[in-house]
């Protein structure tokens, strides 16, 4: 549910600020539904593992990605990663699985670094209104700081938060 909410936030924002070229409704909805596919590889690999994983993170309330790489040895991010590559997917899809949630002035200068960011955004949002499960608590950069550097607006992107749950059943049914 939070791969699909991703999605659709990351394409609602897209769709509402026509005039981002370099943010397509068709990619942003599959980078953000695909910004996770780290955890299911991992949970269908290593399950128990994986079981253990989640466990701690609700009980630390920390981030999943901390204790997938304590008790997995790496993190969703990088399996993501090498799920793409191995499927030889789009890089540009491949670094938003990869690099998503990373501090925007982390990112490479690459030409879709806005993108990344948006998938970023996308999922903070939907954190923040809990829709579906992620396993990360904390927020480590704060959602006006990008919607600033996307140069999005505050206005439109509210509205965008405002509809998420109902956009996300939509979708999902």
């Amino acid at each position: 549910m939070h791969s699909l909410a991703v999605g659709v936030a990351a394409e609602r924002l897209a769709q509402s600020h026509p005039g981002r070229r370099d943010l397509h409704g068709d990619e942003v909805f599959v980078c953000g539904l695909l910004h996770d596919i780290g955890k299911l590889a991992l949970d269908h690999v290593l399950p128990q593992s994986y079981d253990r994983v989640i466990e701690l993170a609700d009980f630390n309330q920390g981030n999943i990605a901390q204790f997938e790489r304590r008790i997995i040895g790496l993190d969703h991010h990088t399996a993501g990663k090498r799920l793409a590559e191995q499927w030889r997917l789009p890089h540009r899809l491949a670094d938003c699985i990869w690099l998503q949630g990373s501090a925007y002035d982390t990112l490479p200068e690459f030409e879709h670094r806005n993108l990344v960011a948006l998938i970023s955004l996308a999922d903070m949002l939907c954190r923040r209104q809990h829709i579906g499960y992620s396993g990360k608590y904390k927020f480590t950069q704060q959602a006006d700081d990008l919607i600033e550097r996307l140069k999005l607006d505050g206005p439109t992107v509210d509205r965008v938060v405002e509809t998420g749950h109902e956009d996300v059943e939509e979708r999902a049914s």
